[in-house]
């Protein structure tokens, strides 16, 4: 008999005019009014909280997305009424398509600017174990970003900034805590694919740096490869053959907590730095597929530090089969 319940109704008036494709100088424009309904409930009696909350709001925006120069938005939110008042939120980006020799590059910068007023269970919350009233002020997030990305290299490059104010975290106790100062988030990440005729290789990696572990945990560094190999049997038989692997270093990954369902900051427990690696086959003969999963197939042979957060074990190597048959009228 320990529940929350939360149902949210929103209706959205909107007057949208669509840009002209063959001229040039013409963008789109939107305008809204919109309402929430808010219905929260506690399972166990007792402690009054406000159960029922309204929000009205309005925006509107401006865009470009069928200009082959460049596409651009911009948006912007403003709560004027209820239980998020005062909460605003400015959005845009620029896309600029770059034709470079026979490559298609395009060149996109983003950012946003948000003013938030508290998530309604960081401020109050009742239940058989856990119990709180928060009076949280308003959270401001600042988010820059930049991606290239080539299509004839298959690449991407991409760079993101974010400075938050007032930041909100669960603290060691499982309980939503406010951060006293700003903090920055920045991060880097690179994606470039192989392909060949029979090879289809996929690479990620990201590296990421968090100016005050106080308030957050993150690995400095993670990876992910795929590699495939595909080929046709007898004409019939589509094949293909692979392996993933991701790995990130290690670090004090959030705990859960099952009575509130939320991850909170531990300091006790470290994962990563283990390499999750999974075998897969696929066979496809006209309408049937058949699949054969091979999970975790380095567990006992790389170590047993596998994790999906502390006290949470991934899975030991298991595997999966599976077979789709399609039918056609």
């Amino acid at each position: 008999m320990d529940s929350l319940r939360y149902a949210r109704l929103t209706n959205i008036f909107q007057i949208k005019i669509y840009e002209a494709p063959d001229r040039k100088y013409t963008f789109g424009k939107r305008a809204y009014i919109g309402n929430d309904q808010l219905w929260y409930k506690f399972s166990t009696p007792g402690k009054y909280y406000p159960a029922k909350q309204s929000n009205t709001f309005v925006g509107g925006g401006i865009f470009r997305n069928e200009g082959k120069f460049w596409q651009w938005e911009a948006d912007g939110r403003i709560y004027i009424t209820g239980y998020r008042s005062g909460q605003t939120e400015l959005s845009g980006f620029i896309n600029k398509p770059l034709a470079i020799g026979k490559d298609t590059t395009s060149l996109r910068i983003e950012g946003s600017l948000k003013t938030l007023v508290p998530d309604y269970f960081d401020q109050y919350f009742y239940s058989n174990h856990f119990e709180w009233t928060n009076h949280f002020n308003n959270i401001k997030e600042l988010h820059l970003g930049a991606k290239i990305q080539s299509q004839q290299y298959k690449t991407t490059v991409a760079a993101n900034y974010a400075l938050v104010g007032n930041y909100i975290y669960n603290n060691e106790e499982a309980l939503p805590t406010q951060a006293s100062g700003e903090l920055m988030i920045l991060s880097a990440y690179l994606n470039k694919d192989f392909e060949s005729k029979h090879w289809l290789i996929r690479t990620q990696l990201l590296a990421q740096k968090a100016s005050n572990d106080r308030y957050i945990h993150l690995p400095t560094v993670a990876g992910f490869i795929s590699m495939n190999y595909r080929t046709i049997w007898s004409k019939v038989m589509h094949t293909e053959l692979g392996v993933d692997t991701r790995y990130n270093t290690s670090f004090y990954a959030d705990a859960y907590q099952p009575g509130t369902s939320r991850f909170y900051l531990q300091n006790a427990q470290k994962i990563g730095n283990y390499p999750y690696i999974d075998l897969h086959v696929n066979l496809k003969l006209k309408r049937t597929q058949f699949f054969f999963l091979l999970m975790n197939a380095g567990s006992g042979l790389l170590g047993a530090n596998y994790y999906a957060a502390p006290d949470y074990p991934y899975y030991r190597r298991t595997y999966r089969i599976g077979l789709a048959w399609s039918f056609y009228d």
